[in-house]
C-alpha cells in the first residue's frame, strides 16, 4: 500500500520530524482558525498529504488520538484554565474605554507558544463573573465617609496628591497576549452610534461587569484602589460628580431652614466654576488619593471671572469675628421658622442677598434631601449614565443604610456649621455611638472651626451631648493617632503658615493640603466663596500663603475658647495625654519617639515663627500656653525627644533621643534658626520661653523655707482679686496629676490654704496655684475679648498688652507691668485666672472682663452675636 510522503510502513505514528515540521500549520488551524479536530485531520491529509495507512479498510488518514498524542507532547491545553479565563476577564476590563469591541486575547501556554480565548468563552466567564459578584454583595450596605471627602474638583484632586504616576491598565499577566484594536474616540453615550460603530455584545458585558466592580469599590470606600483602576476620563468624570454632590451637600447645610428649599446645578453655578482643566506635564492618569497643598502659590484666576475682572476675587484681610452674649439679644443662624422678614433672614451665597427662611410646611429631613439627590442626580451637570459607577446602586445602599447616612449627614453639619442643622441630627446622633464608626466628630469640627459664626459653641454640644454614649477616649484621639488638641495646633499652622502637612506627621507625606483649608477660622472665605470656587477650578488645592495673615485675636481666641470646652468638664480627657504629632521613631532601637501637649506646642510655636505670615509676633502662642497651663498642662513632663529626628538627620548607629522637657525642647532650637526670625517673633519666642520656664520653675518641688524667713505680706496682684472670696484666691494642694504627685508638683506648699473656688477635685484639668499664671491668663482673655484690628493699619495687639513688657517682668520674678492691671480695667479674677461671677468661666463675655467698656469690638458688619451656651457649663467648676 501506498504510505504518506513522510513515515515507514506499518509504523503507528507518522515520522516525528515530520509532526514537528507541520506543527505551526496544525496549531493555526487548531487554535487561531479554531477548525475543529475531524476537519483539521482533512486539510492535513488532503492539503499536505499528511496520513498514513490504517490496514483494516485501507483507508489514508491519521487518528485524532495521533493527533491528540502529540498535542499532549508539545503542552497544548485541552481547555482554556479557568484562571486564564479570570485573568482575561480582568486584565479586558481595565481595556474598556472608548473601545466598540473586544481585543484578540491569546493565552501563552508554552515560550512562543499561544492559543487564542474564544470571545463567547470570555463572554461567559463575564456572566459567571456578575453571578457570583451579585450574590456576594447582595444587599451592600454604605461604608463610613463615602461622601465626605470629596471636597475638591478634579484639577484640585489632581494637584492634592504626590503619588507617582500609575497606569489605570496595570500590568497584563505574562500568560496573556492582548490585541490592540482600534479605539472609536470621541464617542459619547448620548449619541446613538452607527451599526458599524455600536459595541459587541462582549464589549457591552464587560462594560456593566467593571461598572459593577467600580461600584462596590465605592460603596466599600476603596477609593484608592477606585482611583488606580480608572483612566483620566473615568477619574475626572466620577470626581466632578461627587465634588458636586459635596458642594450640594454643603450649600443645603449651611443655608438649612433659608433660601432655596433644593439647591440644583444652576442655582450652584457648576458652568460657572466649572474645572479649567489645562493641560499638564504630569501623567493624565496620575490618580488622586490624598488632599493636599500646591506646588505653586501664584495668584488664582479663572477663565470665568466677572467681567472686567481679570484676576479671581481675593479675600479680604481683615477679619470677622463673633461676640459672645449671655442673652439672646441677637444669635444669627437661629430663625423662628416663619415667614417674616427681619433679623432672621440670613446672608445669601457671597453675602449678596438675603436668603428668607422656609416654609413652616417644610418637614423633609436633611438626609431625606441627600437621599432625594442621589436618587435624581439633579444636582448636578453630570448625567448619571454617564458615570463609570451605577448611580442607582449607590443611591440603594444609602437607602438601604440610615445609620451610615445619619453619619454622614452629621459630618456635613459639622463642616457647613449651621447651628439649628446641627442640633436637629444631634439630637439623633446623641442616641448612637460613633466607636469604630470611623466618624470623629470633634476633630471634624476643630478642622472646619469659624471663629466669625459659631466659634466654640458646636464643640460645647458635641462634648455635653455625644459623650454619654461614647467614652470621650473612643473619639479623643482619631486614626491617625492625633488628639483634639493636636488638631487645634493644626489649626493654628493650617490657617497662619506656609507649612504643608507632612510638616506635622510624616503620614502626610503624600498630601499636599490640609483637611478644612476651605473654611477660614476668622470668617475671610468658605467653601461656597467665588474665590475659593475659583482657586479649585483653576486646579489649585489649598490656600495659597498670600491670603493669610498672622495668628489673629480672632482665630486665638476661638482656639483657647474650644481648649477650655473640651478640658472643662467633669468628664473631658486629660490635658497632659500624649500628642500624636511630630511622631518619630529612633533609627537606633526602635523606640517610639511621642511628645507631651507642651513639648508639641513649642514645635507649633517655632514653625509658626518660621513660616509665619508677616507681622508674626507669636501672642496666639503665648495665649495657648497660658490657657494649656490653666486647664491642667503639665511643664514638668518629660518625654524622648532627638533633633536628629525631627530635623530627619537620624541615623541607625547610635541613639540620639532624650529625655527634657518642655522648655528644655524650646531651648535646644537652633540659634540660626532663631536669626532668620523677624524681630516681633523673636520678641514673641522669648516671651513665650520665658512664660513656660517660669511655669516649669514654679510647679517644681519648692526649696524647704529657712527658720526665721516669713512670707512675703503683700501680694501685687491682690487689689484685682475679690476681696468677698479671699480664702479662695490661692489653691493649696491638689495636683493636676493627683495626690500621689503632689511632692513632684509642689503640693506641700500652702496646704493649709482652701483651694479657688473653681478647683475641680474630680477631674485632673486643672492649675490655680499661681497668680502670675492666672493674672496672664485674666489679661490675655481681656485682650482678646476687646481688641479686634479694625483697618490694615492698625496694629495687630492693643495698648493694653506690651509683650516687650510682659517679658521683662518674667525675667524679674513674674510681676509683669501690664496697663489692664495697672490701671484696673480689669473685673475682678481668681488666682486661677478665671473671672468672676460670669456666666460661663470657659467663655467670658466682653462685659463680664471689663470693670468699664473700652472695647473696639462692636462693629456691626463685620461681627456677629452669639449666645453663650446654656444648662451645659454651670456646673462644670464645682
Amino acid at each position: 500500500m501506498q504510505q504518506g510522503s513522510q513515515g515507514s510502513q506499518g509504523s503507528p505514528l507518522l515520522d516525528r520530524d515530520r509532526w514537528e515540521q507541520l506543527k505551526p500549520i496544525i496549531l493555526e488551524l487548531y487554535h487561531h482558525q479554531k477548525l475543529t479536530l475531524p476537519k483539521v485531520i482533512t486539510i492535513m491529509r488532503d492539503e499536505h498529504r499528511f496520513f498514513h495507512v490504517i490496514e483494516a479498510n485501507s483507508r489514508l488518514s491519521t487518528s485524532e488520538n495521533t493527533y491528540k498524542y502529540y498535542f499532549n507532547i508539545w503542552g497544548v491545553p485541552k481547555n482554556i484554565p479557568t484562571f486564564v479565563k479570570d485573568a482575561t476577564v480582568v486584565a479586558l476590563g481595565k481595556r474598556i474605554r472608548g473601545r466598540q469591541s473586544t481585543p484578540d486575547v491569546a493565552y501563552i501556554y508554552k515560550e512562543g507558544q499561544s492559543m487564542p480565548v474564544d470571545r463567547k468563552k470570555i463572554k461567559r466567564q463575564i456572566h459567571d463573573v456578575v453571578s457570583r459578584r451579585a450574590n456576594d454583595e447582595r444587599g451592600m450596605p454604605l461604608g463610613k465617609n463615602v461622601f465626605i471627602h470629596w471636597n475638591l474638583p478634579y484639577r484640585a484632586a489632581r494637584s492634592a496628591s504626590r503619588m507617582d504616576s500609575i497606569s489605570p491598565f496595570g500590568p497584563t499577566p505574562d500568560f496573556l497576549s492582548i490585541g490592540s484594536p482600534n479605539a472609536s474616540r470621541g464617542m459619547s453615550s448620548r449619541h446613538s452610534p452607527s451599526p458599524h460603530t455600536a459595541p459587541t455584545p462582549t464589549m457591552l458585558a464587560l462594560r456593566g461587569m467593571k461598572q459593577d466592580e467600580w461600584t462596590s469599590l465605592f460603596i466599600q470606600v476603596k477609593h484608592d484602589l477606585l482611583m488606580k483602576q480608572m483612566a483620566r476620563s473615568e477619574r475626572k468624570v466620577l470626581i466632578t460628580y461627587l465634588y458636586q454632590f459635596w458642594l450640594f451637600s454643603f450649600y443645603t447645610a449651611k443655608y438649612w431652614g433659608f433660601g432655596p428649599t433644593h439647591w440644583t446645578s444652576d442655582i450652584l453655578q457648576f458652568d460657572r466654576f466649572r474645572d479649567t482643566d489645562r493641560v499638564h506635564n504630569s501623567s493624565p492618569d496620575t490618580p488622586m488619593t490624598g488632599m493636599g497643598t500646591p506646588l505653586n502659590y501664584s495668584t488664582p484666576r479663572s477663565d470665568n471671572a466677572k467681567i472686567g475682572d481679570t484676576t479671581s476675587s481675593k479675600p479680604s484681610m481683615l477679619c470677622r469675628w463673633v461676640i459672645h452674649v449671655a442673652n439672646h439679644s441677637r444669635y444669627e443662624g437661629e430663625g423662628d421658622d416663619s415667614d417674616d422678614e427681619g433679623p432672621d433672614a440670613v446672608l445669601g451665597a457671597e453675602g449678596s442677598d438675603e436668603y428668607r427662611p422656609w416654609p413652616r410646611t417644610h418637614n423633609q429631613t436633611f438626609e431625606q434631601k441627600l437621599q432625594a439627590a442621589l436618587e435624581t442626580g439633579n444636582f448636578s451637570t453630570v448625567a448619571c449614565e454617564d458615570l463609570p459607577v451605577a448611580a442607582s446602586r449607590i443611591a440603594k445602599a444609602a437607602r438601604t443604610s440610615p445609620m451610615e447616612l445619619l453619619q454622614e449627614s452629621f459630618a456635613f453639619s459639622l463642616v457647613a456649621r449651621n447651628e439649628k442643622l446641627f442640633w436637629n441630627i444631634l439630637e439623633k446622633v446623641s442616641r448612637v455611638t460613633f466607636d469604630d464608626s470611623g466618624v470623629y466628630p470633634l476633630h471634624l469640627l476643630t478642622s472646619f472651626l469659624d471663629g466669625s459664626k459659631t466659634c466654640c459653641n458646636l464643640l460645647d454640644g458635641a462634648m455635653n451631648n455625644l459623650c454619654g454614649r461614647t467614652r470621650i477616649e473612643k473619639i479623643y484621639v482619631n486614626d491617625h493617632g492625633h488628639t483634639v488638641l493636636d488638631n487645634l495646633f493644626i489649626a493654628v499652622l493650617k490657617g497662619h503658615t506656609s507649612c504643608q502637612p507632612d510638616t506635622v506627621d510624616d503620614k502626610f507625606a503624600k498630601m499636599r493640603r490640609f483637611t478644612g483649608e476651605e473654611v477660614d477660622i476668622c470668617g475671610r472665605w468658605d467653601a461656597d466663596s467665588s474665590c475659593v470656587r475659583e482657586l479649585f477650578a483653576d486646579g489649585n488645592s489649598a490656600i495659597p500663603i498670600e491670603w493669610k495673615h498672622m495668628f489673629c485675636h480672632t482665630s486665638i481666641q476661638t482656639i483657647c475658647h474650644c481648649i477650655g470646652r473640651l478640658f472643662g468638664p467633669i468628664f473631658a480627657p486629660k490635658v497632659n495625654t500624649p500628642s500624636g504629632l511630630f511622631l518619630k521613631t529612633c533609627e537606633a532601637c526602635g523606640m517610639r519617639l511621642q511628645m507631651a501637649p507642651l513639648h508639641s506646642l513649642v514645635l507649633t510655636a517655632c514653625h509658626l515663627a518660621q513660616s509665619g505670615c508677616p507681622g508674626e509676633n507669636l501672642f496666639g502662642m503665648l495665649a495657648m500656653l497660658v490657657c494649656l497651663l490653666a486647664n491642667g498642662a503639665d511643664p514638668l513632663l518629660k518625654a524622648p525627644i532627638s533633633l536628629e529626628a525631627l530635623m530627619r538627620k537620624d541615623t541607625a548607629t547610635e541613639c540620639s533621643h532624650e529625655y527634657i522637657d518642655a522648655i528644655e525642647l524650646a531651648e535646644r532650637v537652633p540659634a540660626s534658626l532663631i536669626l532668620g526670625w523677624t524681630e516681633e517673633a523673636s520678641l514673641g519666642w522669648n516671651v513665650f520661653c520665658a512664660m513656660l520656664r517660669f511655669a516649669r520653675d514654679e510647679r517644681r518641688p519648692p526649696p524647704k523655707p529657712s527658720k526665721g524667713k516669713g512670707r512675703v505680706s503683700e501680694d501685687p496682684y491682690q487689689m484685682f482679686m475679690e476681696p468677698m472670696e479671699e480664702e479662695y484666691l490661692y489653691d493649696g494642694g491638689s495636683s493636676d496629676d493627683g495626690d500621689d504627685e503632689e511632692d513632684e508638683m509642689g503640693g506641700e506648699e500652702d496646704t493649709d490654704e482652701e483651694p479657688c473656688q473653681h478647683h475641680k477635685f474630680n477631674t485632673n484639668n486643672f492649675y490655680g496655684r499661681s497668680k502670675v499664671i492666672g493674672t496672664m491668663w485674666a489679661v490675655i482673655q481681656t485682650e482678646l475679648l476687646t481688641y479686634r484690628r479694625l483697618s490694615e493699619n492698625d496694629p495687630w495687639l492693643s495698648e493694653n498688652f506690651d509683650m516687650r513688657s510682659v517679658l521683662d517682668g518674667l525675667n524679674n520674678g513674674g510681676l509683669v507691668p501690664i496697663k489692664l492691671v495697672e490701671e484696673d480695667m480689669m473685673s475682678p479674677f481668681c488666682v486661677c485666672g478665671r473671672f468672676l461671677d460670669v456666666v460661663d468661666e470657659a467663655c467670658a463675655c466682653v462685659g463680664e472682663v471689663c470693670s468699664h467698656y473700652f472695647a473696639n469690638v462692636d462693629v456691626w458688619e463685620r461681627s456677629s452675636y452669639i449666645m453663650i451656651p446654656e444648662n451645659h457649663n454651670g456646673s462644670w467648676y464645682w
